[in-house]
């Protein structure tokens, strides 16, 4: 399984890249969704730890660069929780209305072997899988993305292997810096 602190950075970083656009928007396919995350974020909420019972306050720290020629999105910063900081560092790449990448490329310990979403209402889904290096253990995440009062809330799930279902795993609350 893969450790606390990788699961919290891969959740907590899925979410990120998975987040925003300001509430007066429009967006008519990915790339209009994905340009319009540009600028410095600051996101604040909390996530349930796997072996802790008490969920941990997470706050976060992201830059995100829309580049037009790749219709790629880039996300930089960091990420703390009780547990320490960690650097975030993703990609998400769009082909009209559906959305792929490995979204952390910084996640060491790690291989995202699945990344699919789209668009829908004026949110993102994305669904992830990773596959722990060492154990070949898997983990399935998705995110859903709500607009809010002067930002976004993205929420987080878990697969749960023995409900056969997706269990909320936490939520950040994103606002410009």
């Amino acid at each position: 399984m893969i450790s606390s602190m990788r699961l919290v950075v891969a959740i907590v970083s899925l979410a990120v890249l998975a987040f925003a656009i300001p509430q007066t928007a429009s967006a008519d396919d990915a790339g209009d969704f994905l340009k319009q995350l540009q600028g410095s974020w600051r996101g604040r909420g909390q996530a349930t730890i796997p072996g802790r019972e008490e969920a941990e306050r997470i706050t976060c720290q992201v830059n995100n660069i829309y580049e037009e020629v790749s219709a790629e999105l880039r996300v930089t910063g960091e990420c703390a929780s009780t547990l320490g900081k960690t650097p975030v560092n993703g990609m998400l790449s769009h082909n009209g209305s559906n959305v792929s990448g490995s979204l952390i490329n910084a996640y060491k310990g790690a291989t995202v072997t699945k990344s699919v979403g789209s668009i829908v209402a004026q949110s993102l889904e994305v669904s992830s899988n990773f596959v722990d290096n060492a154990t070949g253990n898997l983990t399935r995440t998705r995110q859903v993305v709500h607009m809010s009062e002067g930002g976004f809330t993205a929420d987080f799930y878990t697969f749960d292997n023995s409900t056969g279902t997706f269990k909320a795993a936490g939520s950040l609350t994103f606002s410009l810096n």
